[in-house]
């Protein structure tokens, strides 16, 4: 059976969803989500005719396994969560939800206190999977693979598998790029190659941070998610977010160092084919950032056996326009100057995260990459090169969350981080 209310729009920009057997192609509404630092990714669909919505939901109630495709790219797997219908003696209109399979984890509270002992990350991200869903996964520290699976550039390979990247100049494809001009291209091209750096360094940092053994107590009442493994990971500064099948779970940092997939474009006064994004909006909100972080730690001393021990880093970017806001934190677990140095560099980073980013709006779901021209679905994890006139920005930026929307137009919202705040695991953190 295949549900088709309506068959219009390109295909690069259409969205699928999966039940069972039976597919919906969405053409009413939507609105799905996907992020690195965002968690769990979701989706919400609208449906316009209440038939049938009406014969979906008695087919498949809530708790259904579902897959949602982007230009027939997997996106995410997980499961549904319900719907709610509104209408009037004349139509009613119906929107259907669903998350991913982190959900789950997310969901799940500890129902007794529970000592993870001598556990590497990745011994603990797939306990607490375990403990939590009654289910054994796979945990991977490359998301190399799983990435170009979103973006509709992998035919095969598994989670978390090894891709050799191969280093050379960005060159610009032919053609008008859909809305770039071709030199405008080529210029952003040059660029970005000159901009890129090895990819492969964020996934060995990864690695030997998932490595690092460490003792840690869940307490019973908190959510497995929030209450307990965000909290390790983020003293690790690492992320975990679940693979497009729902097969595996990666356990990375982001990566900043790849190669520019893509330029985001906006000049002042000008429109047509070399600009491709429809609005934006940057923040940069100084309240939420700090001059300086200073950390208090413990480590060996004359007095009652310990003593405190301290780091500090400063945000030179606060500290030449004259802010005086310091951060001072206290971490029992910060036994030396390195691993302190770290946690306030990471602090820092953070805030400057929270303070700091660029929001955009382009048209349709997928884009031509700038390496080879070849159509790409968005995808968190990515980095881009932008160049705003009006914000006077240039350079690369991080993809940390992408939004597909129907409403009615068909557009694709970015959240952008700067790079130099993609601060995470370090060999100083482990």
């Amino acid at each position: 059976m295949r549900y088709e209310p309506n068959t219009r729009g390109d295909v690069n920009d259409r969205v699928r969803l999966v039940l069972g057997d039976d597919e919906l192609l969405i053409t009413e509404g939507y609105d799905v989500r996907q992020g690195v630092l965002t968690q769990p990714a979701a989706f919400s669909l609208r449906l316009g005719h209440g038939g049938l919505a009406r014969e979906l939901f008695a087919k498949y109630p809530p708790r259904t396994k579902f897959q949602i495709y982007i230009a027939e790219a997997l996106r995410f797997t997980g499961w549904t969560d319900g719907f709610r219908g509104a209408g009037t003696s004349g139509a009613t209109e119906v929107t259907f939800n669903g998350r991913d399979v982190l959900a789950r984890l997310h969901d799940a509270y500890i129902r007794a206190d529970k000592t993870y002992k001598d556990r590497t990350y990745g011994d603990l991200v797939f306990s607490v999977i375990k403990d939590a869903t009654g289910e054994a996964t796979v945990i991977a520290t490359e998301n190399t693979a799983n990435r170009l699976t979103q973006a509709g550039l992998n035919a095969g390979g598994g989670a978390g598998a090894s891709i050799v990247k191969k280093r050379g100049p960005i060159v610009a494809p032919t053609g008008n790029q859909e809305g770039l001009g071709l030199a405008i291209t080529q210029i952003i091209a040059d660029k970005a190659a000159a901009a890129s750096a090895d990819a492969l360094q964020a996934s060995a940092a990864a690695n030997k941070a998932a490595n690092a053994k460490s003792t840690m107590l869940a307490k019973a009442g908190d959510r497995y998610y929030d209450g307990f493994l965000k909290k390790e990971l983020d003293r690790a500064g690492l992320c975990v977010w679940a693979t497009a099948d729902g097969e595996a779970y990666v356990l990375t940092v982001p990566d900043g160092n790849q190669a520019p997939i893509a330029a985001l474009i906006r000049r002042r006064g000008t429109s047509g084919n070399i600009v491709n994004v429809l609005s934006a909006t940057y923040t940069n909100d100084t309240s939420k950032r700090f001059s300086e972080c200073v950390v208090l730690g413990r480590g060996g001393g004359k007095k009652s056996g310990r003593t405190t021990s301290s780091a500090t880093y400063t945000d030179p970017e606060m500290v030449v326009h004259g802010f005086d806001r310091p951060k001072v934190i206290r971490d029992a677990k910060c036994s030396n100057a390195a691993q302190g140095e770290y946690l306030a560099r990471r602090t820092i980073a953070e805030a400057n995260r929270a303070g700091i980013n660029y929001t955009c709006t382009v048209a349709g779901h997928t884009f031509p990459t700038l390496r080879t021209g070849e159509r790409a679905v968005w995808t968190p994890d990515t980095v881009v090169y932008v160049q705003d006139d009006e914000f006077g920005i240039e350079g690369p930026w991080y993809v940390e969350q992408v939004g597909f929307r129907r409403q009615p137009q068909t557009t694709t919202e970015l959240t952008l981080l700067r790079i130099q705040d993609l601060i995470f695991a370090e060999d100083a953190a482990v």
